[in-house]
């Protein structure tokens, strides 16, 4: 049992199989039957195949990994959970790289594709980052990870932060929902 580029998979089923039997990236997992000895990773994500394959990871989905087994550098620009920052950079900087929450907002390079909502303050993450739209340039400008800093008018989620960034009582939560605003400490309900 000849396995010339240490994939885990014979020559004989890479031939079989249609893959290349002396390129370690070119295997189906499935076809694993050996020890893997090559220390590729081949989907750039900073764990070597071999260690992907020991934790039930997929070693050719770049989003498939345990953060922990990160052993490399990691050479994808994937963004695996969608929060603007790529794996690389957050693996770099100490963020959770499968956190849309867990990152810093200076570390953003890609667009944010998640829809949450970090601080509760209704507004999603992409929002305050990129814009309603998608578009940073009309992007509300806000910290996603302040409660307190938003655009009233461009809460979209229900509110789930218990702040009141006003001081005059009553939470932004409510302020929104009996429609004052929760920047303005004379509107309230008591006054209406």
């Amino acid at each position: 049992m000849v396995d010339c580029d240490g994939d885990g998979v014979t020559d004989a089923d890479e031939i079989a199989a249609g893959t290349d039997p002396n390129d370690a990236c070119s295997y189906n997992v499935v076809d694993i039957t050996l020890a893997v000895t090559s220390t590729v990773d081949c989907d750039g994500d900073g764990v070597i195949d071999a260690d992907e394959i020991a934790d039930g990871t997929d070693p050719n989905d770049a989003c498939s990994y345990d953060p922990a087994s990160v052993t490399l550098a990691v050479t994808s620009m994937v963004d695996c959970d969608g929060d603007g920052v790529t794996d690389a950079d957050e693996i770099a900087n100490g963020t959770d790289p499968n956190d849309a929450c867990s990152y810093n907002v200076a570390d953003i390079t890609v667009s944010v594709t998640s829809t949450v909502d970090c601080d509760g303050d209704g507004v999603t993450d992409a929002d305050e980052i990129n814009g309603p739209d998608g578009d940073p340039n009309t992007a509300d400008g806000t910290d996603p990870n302040d409660p307190c800093s938003y655009d009233p008018s461009s809460v979209t989620l229900a509110v789930t932060s218990m702040v009141d960034c006003d001081g005059d009582g009553v939470t932004d939560a409510d302020e929104i929902a009996n429609g004052t605003d929760p920047n303005d400490a004379c509107s309230t309900m008591l006054q209406m």
